[in-house]
């Protein structure tokens, strides 16, 4: 129910091209983040007891974690726009998939620069 009331679902439906309902998962992000974002706190909290002797109250709520996760979609409802935000596709590896975070062009310069692939030498997507 997280998922759906903080629109997560339906903002990965929107990266999913030729979809028409939210992609199946066994993960509960929202429980996974939740616990992240209690142990941030709970962490905290004892840091502060350790150097004031001072306890804390923690309040959390999965709903404001998985918002959370939603910075560009947030802004994007405030002020839209036309232009689709980029996707890192998963690349395809001998043995699986991997995930790069960078737009291709950015990985092979920062690459040659560092001459760990020849001059000449693509790196394609696919």
């Amino acid at each position: 129910m997280i998922h759906a009331a903080s629109g997560f679902d339906m903002v990965n439906l929107r990266y999913q091209d030729g979809s028409d309902r939210p992609a199946t998962s066994g993960i509960f992000i929202a429980d996974v983040l939740g616990g992240t974002h209690a142990f941030g706190a709970i962490q905290a909290a004892l840091y502060q007891r350790e150097r004031t002797g001072q306890g804390q109250h923690i309040d959390l709520s999965m709903l404001e974690a998985m918002v959370g996760m939603l910075v560009f979609e947030t802004q994007e409802a405030q002020f839209p726009g036309d232009a689709r935000r980029p996707l890192y596709t998963p690349l395809k590896t001998n043995d699986g998939f991997i995930m790069v975070a960078r737009p291709v062009r950015a990985i092979s310069s920062n690459c040659r620069t560092r001459s760990a692939i020849p001059n000449g030498a693509t790196i394609r997507a696919s």
